[in-house]
């Protein structure tokens, strides 16, 4: 997925294993090492904001990398269980 043309959501995808591993090993030979560099060698589909927008919410992306996210995190999803 992709937000208004700001950033890709590379974890927030479904790649098919075999591929994604070949093309990381490429990757890694040629001495590239961003995500982004393997991922522009796939066959890929991006999803594009406004297909996502119509399903979710930005909120979907949300990172947690703190105690503090993670606690804010469970917050918000505390208020859906």
């Amino acid at each position: 997925p992709r937000l208004d043309d700001r950033w890709f959501q590379t974890t927030q995808a479904v790649y098919r294993a075999e591929r994604m591993a070949d093309a990381c090993d490429r990757a890694l030979a040629r001495g590239d090492r961003k995500i982004l560099d393997v991922i522009e060698t796939l066959d890929a589909v991006v999803v594009d904001d406004a297909t996502i927008r119509d399903r979710t919410t930005e909120r979907t992306f949300t990172n947690v990398n703190t105690r503090d996210e993670l606690d804010e995190a469970a917050a918000f999803l505390g208020e859906y269980l």
